[in-house]
């Protein structure tokens, strides 16, 4: 970002070349301060220019700010008070037609009964059957239904059960039994199949939303045999779920409930009365909305409140406060640009040096150059724009050049990163190595050499007679065997050596081949790899007292990029045994197993250490992140790095710190074959 100099608070810049002359505020007013002519001062009291300007300007001023405030007062906090009551209305009509869609699925459900021939069968018949298959209470609760019942034509309850919704126990609903069965009612009374009838009903246990389907055949064909009635409680999950659904807070009671809050029980009379909704301001920062729903009879039965934050209002004083601000500045600033008159002087200098800088903005020319003339500030601005463009355009192509040489440090990184693992395994490898050529036995070798030198004139006698022969020729022989295992292990060291140098060299040659060639697929036996690896870091394992655990899929020799996935399981199983070596538990186990799956292969390396935190498990792979003290953040990067390349991918997971962590890479049975023709 360009700062110019002095501007919020900062000190004006003091390098040679930047303007750092005092500019005096009021620049063009220097003449009404000369002297008063002698022959004005004894006429009449003298009001100078800038004074009639001042009065002038603070007038007008005055006309703006009360026509703004008057406007505010007067058209846009009234319109932001009715928006508000129109999202109110909107929020709670959202919760009534909720409730509306809830009945309808309830008396789509009552249809889906119904509309059936069984039902018409089971009314006539009452099969026990049907009950037992169809009417079972367990199944229509987990449709969230709490009363099913079949009512005959004449009034009769052929079948009657509903259950408590917060035990699931079996109830008895007396009251709606007899609104069912009572002569007349309306619930035995469809008499066509497009007949029905929904709504909410109080009973005993609370307010119960209900409805009625005609039971037809399944042609929807008459004559109406009954009605199947389904019910569902609107208890307080009911209007927990509504709220969720209508993202309110909701209350909502019967309109004749007798114990209220005064501002509740006066809302709820005014609805009984007719209004079907009311809005209420509780204070400048909550509006209380209600709602009033109508039982089956048509009567004002259920009172919804919600609760909803005035943010409207907020959002329109704080608007209505940053208007009057930016009101107030704005008429601030163009009383100082009247009066001073600048626009002469100022204003189109500073237009071309506007549109200079959008032009270098937005074109990005750094070469472009205003070359303005002038002695003034301006002048001195556009100069020193003009230095500040050349300067940056210095600063971007050094910044390329940083950028260049930052994408080689990186790649110099990760190379120094993996020879330094390999080099860590060389240099476990002849430490093993020097002490156990500290520690040979050739020097027992030198002193029987020394007592055969001694005795050479009389070996026979010595052998034969002195005691010290015999025990000479079985030490020889443990000796031999000794010498022999010796030579065993450090020709397998060695050989560990040479395979790690070779290991180098490949890693430097993959480096160096990065930039320019394709990776160089090999057919490699997988599980092999894993025991190279393994035996890599054999010394670091035994010194840990790890148990290796090997899980190995059969599979086939793999075209892969060895060099790459023998650095991968390098870097995974260097940072398991450092994890479980952290961490003092009774389990110290390594495990690696290799899976085969039809598309793709995977192999993973679980340990049981120090675990990692779940907030770390996002950025693990990034580039610098480490959760070791001396760590530099470079090896899981690579190995992402690493498993893009070869068409796959690397997952990390951990149930938490202190226990352990599992990394799996996963690659496509294809990827060789993909990573071959790129």
């Amino acid at each position: 970002m360009l700062r110019r100099p002095g501007r919020s608070g900062e000190e004006p810049p003091t390098s040679p070349g930047s303007w750092t002359r005092q500019v005096d505020p009021w620049p063009m007013v220097s003449c009404d301060a000369q002297p008063i002519p002698p022959h004005l001062r004894n006429r009449r009291p003298f009001m100078s220019i800038r004074f009639k300007i001042i009065l002038g300007m603070l007038g007008v001023c005055g006309l703006f700010v009360g026509m703004i405030l008057l406007l505010q007062c007067c058209v846009i906090a009234p319109s932001f008070r009715r928006l508000e009551a129109e999202s109110a209305r909107r929020d709670l009509l959202r919760c009534v037609n909720a409730i509306d869609r809830d009945i309808d699925a309830i008396s789509n459900g009552a249809f889906d009964y119904s509309a059936w021939d069984e039902s018409c069968r089971y009314i006539q018949d009452r099969n026990a059957e049907f009950e037992r298959v169809n009417l079972n209470m367990d199944g229509m609760m987990n449709n969230t239904l709490h009363l099913a019942c079949y009512l005959a034509s004449d009034g009769e309850i052929v079948f009657f059960q509903a259950r408590d919704p917060a035990t699931l126990e079996s109830i008895d609903l007396p009251d709606l039994r007899e609104c069912f069965r009572k002569p007349g009612s309306r619930w035995a009374g469809l008499r066509t199949p497009e007949q029905h009838i929904k709504g909410i009903v109080l009973t005993g246990r609370g307010i119960m939303q209900l409805a009625a389907r005609p039971i037809i055949t399944s042609k929807k064909e008459g004559p109406v045999r009954g009605s199947v009635i389904f019910g569902r409680f609107f208890d307080a999950a009911e209007i927990e779920h509504l709220a969720r659904q209508t993202q309110l807070a909701l209350k909502a009671w019967p309109a004749g409930a007798p114990s209220l809050a005064p501002a509740d029980r006066d809302a709820t009379n005014r609805l009984r009365q007719g209004d079907p909704l009311l809005l209420v301001a509780r204070d400048k920062q909550v509006l209380d909305a209600y709602a009033s729903f109508p039982g089956v009879d048509g009567r004002p039965l259920l009172v919804i409140k919600a609760t909803i934050p005035r943010s409207i209002t907020a959002q329109g004083r704080l608007a209505a406060r940053w208007f009057n601000a930016a009101a107030l500045a704005g008429g601030l600033a163009i009383l100082v640009f009247a009066w001073t008159g600048i626009s002469r002087t100022v204003v189109s200098p500073l237009m071309q040096l506007t549109g200079h800088a959008v032009h270098v903005g937005s074109t990005g020319d750094l070469k472009a150059r205003l070359a303005m003339a002038g002695c003034d500030e301006i002048g001195a601005l556009a100069r020193e724009f003009d230095e500040m463009v050349r300067h940056l355009a210095e600063a971007r192509e050094q910044m390329l050049e940083t950028a260049h040489r930052a994408g080689m440090a990186e790649i110099a990184t990760e190379v120094l990163h993996n020879v330094g693992n390999a080099v860590n395994t060389l240099s476990v490898a002849a430490e093993t190595l020097d002490e156990r050529l500290r520690d040979s036995k050739t020097g027992g070798l030198t002193k029987a050499a020394a007592l055969l030198e001694e005795n050479r004139g009389r070996l026979g006698e010595f052998f034969g007679q002195d005691p010290r022969g015999g025990k000479l020729a079985e030490y020889l022989a443990r000796l031999s065997q000794g010498l022999a295992e010796e030579q065993r292990n450090n020709l397998a060291d060695v050989e560990r050596l040479q395979r790690t140098i070779r290991h180098v060299c490949d890693i430097v040659a993959l480096q160096q081949a990065h930039a320019g060639s394709a990776d160089f697929l090999q057919e490699t036996d997988v599980a092999d790899l894993a025991e190279q690896v393994l035996q890599f870091h054999d010394t670091a394992i035994r010194r840990a007292g790890i148990e290796v655990v090997r899980d190995y899929a059969p599979l086939p020799a793999l075209p892969v990029s060895r060099n790459k996935l023998m650095q991968v399981l390098m870097n995974l199983v260097k940072n398991a045994v450092e994890s479980i070596a952290l961490r003092d538990g009774p389990v110290r186990r390594l495990t690696v197993r290799i899976l085969a799956r039809p598309e793709e292969w995977e192999i993973a390396v679980e340990d049981t250490g120090a675990g990692i935190e779940s907030a770390d498990l996002a950025r693990i792979f990034n580039h610098g992140f480490t959760t070791k003290a001396d760590g530099h953040g470079f090896g899981l990067h690579y190995c992402a790095n690493a498993a893009a390349e070869m068409g796959g991918r690397i997952v990390a997971a951990s149930d938490g710190p202190g226990r352990g962590a599992q990394f799996r890479l996963v690659l496509p049975q294809a990827a060789a074959v993909e990573t071959a023709t790129k």
